[in-house]
């Protein structure tokens, strides 16, 4: 039976009921997607605050605000003097790398010739297979970028360089 909602009262309660438990699930799920990205962008800021001597801005409490860098605030930027391009790094959960608007973001960035980094978030047992797919994902829509992997409940990182 198809629900057909009513112009002057809406939807029935039990139609009411279930999309009100379905938005909660969906919010639910993007507070904690929301919550990971931001533990990501912290862990790695940390990471590179403390094993390197780049000046570190992050978009997280405990960190100046990185600058907006082509047209975007990037997650993280390092300045690293004034002969060499800052390096600028996306924080990502490896489902948003589908999205046409980040593969646009990670684009501008590239194309901009900056040192452009990406950094997945993932289990340490899934770090290699989520970098070898976030490569050969970036490779199909021509992007060159190296990627690198952190967990941050462990912060563990794997893929870097710096």
């Amino acid at each position: 039976m198809h629900t057909v909602p009513c112009p002057r009262i809406g939807y029935p309660p039990r139609c009411r009921e279930r999309a009100i438990i379905v938005y909660h699930d969906w919010i639910q799920d993007f507070e904690r997607r929301l919550a990971l990205h931001d533990e990501g962008v912290f862990a790695l800021a940390r990471d590179l605050e403390l094993r390197t001597d780049w000046r570190v801005q992050a978009g997280i409490a405990g960190f100046p605000p990185p600058p907006v860098r082509a047209g975007l605030t990037p997650d993280v930027v390092c300045d690293r003097g004034a002969a060499t391009p800052p390096v600028v790094f996306e924080v990502e959960l490896p489902e948003t790398l589908v999205r046409r608007d980040t593969i646009a973001r990670l684009r501008t960035l590239v194309e901009r010739e900056y040192d452009a980094r990406l950094v997945l978030i993932a289990d340490d047992d899934d770090h290699a297979e989520a970098i070898h797919g976030a490569g050969r994902l970036l490779r199909c829509a021509g992007l060159e970028m190296r990627v690198a992997a952190i967990s941050p409940r462990t912060e563990t990182l794997t893929g870097s360089d710096w």
